[in-house]
């Protein structure tokens, strides 16, 4: 099995003979396991387990230990849905759910409240762009742990495992149905399922396509610089089909 390189570089300053002995003895029990280690010291310990020795005139093949291999503890686990896990803990431990999608539909929900009464608007298209409003702005804000991830560079760490970063898939299903539901009721008096269906569906797609636009960028050198949300009203006349359609139910 092929094993990792190391490189150690240590001149033994500061160990006594008994850690020195147990060090050589950590050394011997990895290249045993087979790992390669690179290691620049003066100490004829180190000297005594190499199997390649270079004095920087000439090499020598010294005797391959005979030591028992590094035996690790512990028995592996396996994970499950780890990136829908992590990604709504993420989520609900910072409430980046409400402070980002719900901020924005409430933003748009008192919009519509500042410039008159909601239920007096003419039935149809205009109605039903109203409610549904608050959930499509809900998911235009994007993927909350999206953007939790770029805190300590956190993408890099998940890209380094070879994993997809973590995303909360569901969370748009259940704000943008909590927003239409109450969009609903303020508009017309009583919670019609189907739009709130549509709106809970409407959110969780919008937040989708948000999110792969976000993570389109995250390997560029510079993310920030690009500006990826000049795409967003790309998603206007998908709503605006939607809405049309539902007009019409």
């Amino acid at each position: 099995m092929n094993r990792p390189w190391c490189s150690l570089t240590n001149q033994m300053l500061g160990l006594d003979d008994a850690a020195i002995k147990t060090l050589t003895q950590h050394i011997a029990s990895l290249a045993s396991a087979g790992h390669g280690l690179l290691i620049a010291s003066h100490n004829p310990s180190l000297r005594e387990i190499g199997t390649k020795l270079h004095n920087l005139e000439a090499e020598k093949t010294g005797v391959v230990n005979a030591a028992e291999p590094w035996k690790t503890r512990g028995q592996p686990t396996q994970t499950r849905n780890i990136l829908f896990r992590t990604g709504h803990r993420y989520a609900s431990s910072t409430h980046a759910g409400l402070a980002r999608n719900g901020l924005a539909a409430l933003m748009v929900f008192g919009c519509m409240l500042a410039l008159g009464d909601p239920s007096i608007l003419p039935s149809g298209l205009w109605l039903t762009g109203g409610i549904l409003a608050p959930a499509f702005a809900s998911g235009l804000a994007g993927d909350p742990t999206s953007h939790l991830m770029q805190e300590a560079r956190a993408n890099d760490w998940w890209r380094s495992q070879g994993q997809r970063t973590p995303s909360a898939l569901g969370l748009g299903v259940l704000i943008g149905g909590v927003v239409t539901a109450g969009a609903c009721y303020v508009c017309i008096g009583e919670i019609e399922i189907m739009l709130v269906l549509i709106g809970a569906i409407m959110c969780e797609g919008t937040m989708g396509g948000v999110r792969l636009l976000h993570a389109s960028t995250q390997r560029l050198a510079r993310p920030n610089a690009v500006f990826i949300r000049l795409l967003l009203p790309a998603f206007i006349l998908p709503w605006a089909l939607i809405v049309s359609w539902a007009a019409g139910l």
